[in-house]
């Protein structure tokens, strides 16, 4: 086993008798960590009661050294209660100095691929398709640590001993899950190709377009068909761990975009819905414009001064736009511009293909994609 452990992460679980730290004590704390040489554990167990000052002891040197500290949900029990206990001990307490990885928050944050709607350990193992052969649940450890404390029973302490392995061998599972979809979500991928269209016919029989004669009515697109969708291919730095494919139903622009996703290995393909039809290009200087009602558009004044005064108006916010028929993609903000919108204060804009000037624009695109549906 390697002794280097400078800029490694550590998996940290602990065992207690309850939830106070007044009226329990620390059972086991379960390490683990990996390097070239494959999955190292450590377990500081109390052999009996009075070995919670001297674990806890040894469990703060053994740490030293590690650069990251993974947990699942250790915010709300594990680090407190650590902290509470070398408190009491007067031990040096370095959690809180370490880099954490919660996965938990991880699991919340990507529940829009998993559809999970419980985030707990035991629901994110079973949908990652993690086994366990542990037969007791963190309440019977409880018993079973009684059960070894007060008649010796070997067997007792085996179950608790498994429990927390398993425990850490979950979260290590679930990380390495999670990998792929968290470089994607910090942007740590690179562009590998790009499908889509401008050729699609916006004046198709299904799209809709807006009556030039009623600035009022809005401005609407349809799907252009699954054949024109935009499909990004990108890979990522570190792999999924299986074949994994979803689909992100935004339904209201303040959950950000709908889109689809499918992964394998490096190589993962990001997918937009093509929509055919009409939108509009909003001036933001509006004050500058003329609105032409007989064209349903708006000009800029210094061609609208030579327009007979009868068949122009001063523009306003909402009808200071340029209508604009084409095949359209959505965005969330302004990533990509011109951007069009169907009003314009719409939360969903949309860009064409053939404005893309900088292929980074489209990295931005997924990330900022991503980060909106973990906020939906």
């Amino acid at each position: 086993m390697s002794d280097n452990k400078s800029e490694s992460k550590l998996y940290f679980d602990i065992e207690t008798t309850g939830l106070s730290t007044l009226s329990s004590h620390i059972t086991v704390i379960g390490t683990a960590f990996s390097d070239s040489e494959g999955i190292h554990r450590k377990q500081f167990v109390c052999r009996k009661p009075t070995d919670e000052k001297k674990v806890l002891q040894e469990f703060a040197s053994y740490i030293n050294g590690f650069d990251t500290l993974i947990h699942f949900n250790g915010r709300s029990f594990d680090i407190p209660y650590i902290t509470s206990k070398c408190r009491f001990y007067q031990i040096r307490n370095t959690l809180y100095d370490m880099h954490e990885i919660d996965l938990y928050r991880m699991a919340r944050q990507f529940s829009f691929l998993t559809g999970l709607k419980e985030t707990k350990q035991k629901d994110v193992e079973k949908f990652f398709d993690f086994r366990r052969t542990d037969t007791i649940s963190g309440s019977e450890c409880v018993s079973a640590y009684m059960d070894y404390i007060c008649r010796g029973s070997k067997e007792a302490l085996e179950k608790l001993l498994l429990h927390n392995k398993e425990d850490l061998d979950g979260m290590i599972h679930i990380h390495s899950c999670l990998a792929g979809p968290l470089c994607i979500a910090e942007g740590r991928f690179s562009l590998a190709g790009i499908s889509g269209t401008e050729q699609a016919d916006p004046f198709a029989e299904d799209a809709v377009f807006l009556n030039a004669n009623d600035p009022e009515k809005q401005p609407s697109v349809s799907s252009a068909g699954p054949g024109n969708d935009l499909n990004i291919t990108i890979e990522t730095e570190d792999p999924f761990r299986e074949p994994f494919s979803a689909s992100y139903d935004a339904q209201i622009p303040e959950k950000g975009i709908s889109f689809s996703f499918c992964a394998e290995g490096k190589k993962a393909v990001f997918s937009l819905k093509a929509f055919s039809g009409e939108l509009r290009y909003y001036f933001e200087d509006y004050k500058d414009y003329y609105y032409l009602p007989e064209e349903g558009r708006a000009v800029h004044r210094s061609v609208g001064q030579f327009v007979d005064p009868a068949f122009r108006e001063k523009a306003k916010k909402e009808t200071a736009f340029e209508p604009v028929r084409a095949v359209f993609y959505p965005q969330c903000g302004s990533v990509i511009k011109p951007q069009f919108k169907i009003s314009p204060d719409d939360r969903t804009g949309y860009f064409r293909l053939e404005d893309i000037e900088d292929p980074g624009d489209l990295k931005k695109l997924i990330i900022a994609a991503f980060h909106n549906a973990s906020r939906g």
